[in-house]
């Protein structure tokens, strides 16, 4: 069994470095250990390229289990159930990495979110950016709560309502009602659906726009001849001097 990390000026003895490598090398117990192995070997002093070669684990899995490791221990001392840390464990070290954008006291309530929704990393990764963006409003938007799925819903919300396309429209509904946690929020999101059997409506055609370069171009409107039905002598009795542009009012 892997202890937990040492400072950074702990020197590992040659008995426990011997012992940490042989125990990584065979992969012995959880990703959770490994990762706090890996910690400890870098700590005392050992590279992440001296590492791969003794025990096969590359430098960018060390940097994730390391990572993911610290991400679980944040989220065991906050007294989750243990099914959620055997779930953390199951494993989910890549899950639990995307994570690490927030804070220890959110981390725990995505756990569960991803546990709940059986989320990969794309989905984790997804529900922490929209943790933090939504956390960053300077207030929780209309029938939304703070709860990581509502979180979730509302970027999804937000963005059919900016989609023309019917299949990308339907695709960001069905994700907003799948992590839709409030009822509120549900609703909010539903009111789309009422959307999508209403026929859009016609704007009306804009009258074209012409511009002259000179003011001697530009039409006059010149109200000397009536108005329509319009006999002839009425227009052949129009001085000639306003003939250069006759405009019928």
């Amino acid at each position: 069994m892997i202890g937990q990390p040492q400072s950074p000026e702990y020197k590992l003895s040659p008995e426990e470095t011997d012992a940490l490598f042989r125990s990584l090398l065979h992969k012995e117990g959880t990703w959770v250990e490994w990762g706090v192995g890996c910690q400890q070997l870098q700590q005392s002093g050992h590279s992440a390229q001296e590492i791969f070669e003794q025990t096969g684990f590359q430098t960018a899995q060390q940097n994730m289990i390391i990572v993911a490791a610290q991400v679980y221990q944040s989220i065991a001392s906050s007294g989750v159930p243990e099914d959620l840390l055997a779930y953390c464990r199951g494993p989910r070290s890549d899950v639990l990495y995307e994570l690490r954008i927030l804070s220890h006291s959110q981390r725990a309530i995505a756990a569960q979110v991803c546990q709940a929704k059986s989320l990969e990393f794309d989905g984790a990764k997804e529900l922490a950016r929209a943790m933090q963006e939504f956390a960053r409003l300077p207030q929780i938007p209309d029938s939304f709560t703070e709860h990581p799925g509502d979180a979730v819903a509302y970027q999804a919300w937000r963005s059919a309502k900016q989609k023309k396309d019917l299949q990308d429209r339907t695709r960001l509904i069905a994700k907003g009602l799948k992590f839709a946690h409030s009822a509120t929020a549900r609703q909010k999101i539903e009111q789309l659906l009422s959307d999508l059997t209403t026929s859009p409506t016609k704007a009306a055609p804009l009258l074209p726009l012409y511009r002259y370069d000179e003011d001697t171009n530009v039409p006059l409107l010149i109200p000397v001849a009536g108005s329509l039905p319009l006999e002839s002598d009425r227009l052949l009795s129009v001085p000639p001097s306003s003939k250069r542009l006759l405009l019928i009012s």
